[in-house]
């Protein structure tokens, strides 16, 4: 990928992940050097198609995810169920998708997005976010209320 691109995909993925947690859950991300290590997760990928073949996949070790969920609901709760979760990290990443299309301007803004498609990651699963031999891949880790997480883009 050439550097240029690359930096202004991480730009405008980094305004995309801000502006999300900033509306929606008036909280700060930021963008941090290390991800999460590999654990027992949730992830969410949506693909865009179209006049754009792209994918955005999220990825949450679970202790993450249910921070997200507690904070999408404004609830102090901790002990949520699978498919509460599923929705929030689900709906976290249509979100992220959809700003960071937007930004991209056409002709990527006709693209459609899938519906979110929620994975459960095992322990010690590395298997994620990964590109064609031929595509483009960024993979970025982000922290909110010290929580950490991370966004992949790619386009085939």
């Amino acid at each position: 990928m050439d550097a240029g691109i690359r930096d202004e995909w991480i730009r405008r993925m980094d305004d995309a992940v801000a502006e999300v947690f900033r509306s929606m859950l008036e909280c700060d991300c930021a963008a941090v050097e290390e991800s999460p290590g590999p654990g027992p997760g949730i992830l969410a990928s949506i693909t865009f198609s179209g006049t754009m073949e792209a994918h955005c996949v999220v990825e949450f070790p679970s202790s993450t995810a249910k921070i997200l969920t507690s904070a999408f609901l404004a609830s102090d709760e901790t002990d949520w169920d699978d498919a509460m979760i599923g929705d929030a990290v689900g709906e976290l990443c249509n979100m992220i998708a959809g700003g960071w299309k937007r930004r991209l301007g056409p002709p990527a803004q006709a693209s459609d997005l899938s519906i979110p498609c929620i994975s459960r990651v095992p322990a010690g699963s590395r298997d994620r976010g990964t590109k064609k031999p031929d595509g483009m891949l960024v993979r970025r880790a982000y922290a909110f209320d010290a929580a950490p997480f991370v966004v992949c883009l790619s386009m085939d």
